[in-house]
């Protein structure tokens, strides 16, 4: 088989990883852009204490987590005609985001109300804008996966020789990969590699799934 019939395999199997992707996400939606609105009560008691937790790194979490200082703050005066403009916008207090999961919650000061979004299945790039009682959030589905440098080493157990002894052989690679993904879940991607061990030069594509 050519290399043109794997390349149609792997875009065809490309498009069915996302069809599956959109019915799970889906199926238990009657309408894409539906959103569900609770009265909940434990949103200010909820926020009061994921505020004491989240902006103290303790002694146990410092290998895994750190306080990131803004780089860069521009400031600028405002008068009270903007302040008074803003009041009915729901003004984000915090954003939590958890792979495919963001949680944010913004207040209303016309309203007086204290509010918890929760969007999943967000990709890794989005922007989200305060509106009028209301949040509007983008978010990008399609992303190039840049250039990588790949070193790989594998070792193989060749077959028994005449004397009936098992060889073993330590195979390097570098070469350079790129391709492109869909939300981090499917992606696409091809590459050169040159085999130092066999001093070969070879294409290889593939597809992969992310299941966790």
């Amino acid at each position: 088989m050519n290399k043109n019939f794997y390349i149609i395999l792997l875009i065809i199997v490309f498009t069915l990883g996302l069809i599956t992707n959109h019915f799970l996400c889906n199926k238990n939606k009657s309408n894409e852009n539906e959103t569900v609105y609770i009265r909940d009560t434990t949103i200010l008691t909820r926020y009061q204490r994921e505020l004491q937790k989240d902006t103290v790194v303790k002694w146990y979490q410092k290998p895994f987590y750190k306080i990131q200082n803004a780089d860069t703050v521009y400031l600028q005066k405002i008068d009270t005609v903007f302040i008074d403009k803003i009041k009915n916008l729901d003004v984000m207090i915090k954003v939590d985001k958890h792979k495919d999961r963001l949680v944010i919650k913004a207040v209303n000061q016309n309203g007086k109300i204290l509010k918890e979004y929760i969007y999943y299945d967000i990709g890794r790039d989005y922007t989200v804008s305060s509106v009028d009682s209301n949040l509007t959030l983008k978010t990008k589905r399609f992303y190039w996966s840049g250039v990588s440098l790949i070193v790989e080493s594998a070792l193989s157990r060749r077959n028994p020789d005449l004397s009936g002894q098992h060889t073993n052989k330590i195979n390097f690679e570098i070469g350079l990969q790129s391709g492109i993904n869909y939300k981090d879940k499917y992606e696409l991607y091809g590459g050169i590699k040159y085999n130092i061990t066999n001093k070969d030069f070879f294409v290889n594509a593939g597809m992969k799934i992310k299941i966790f």
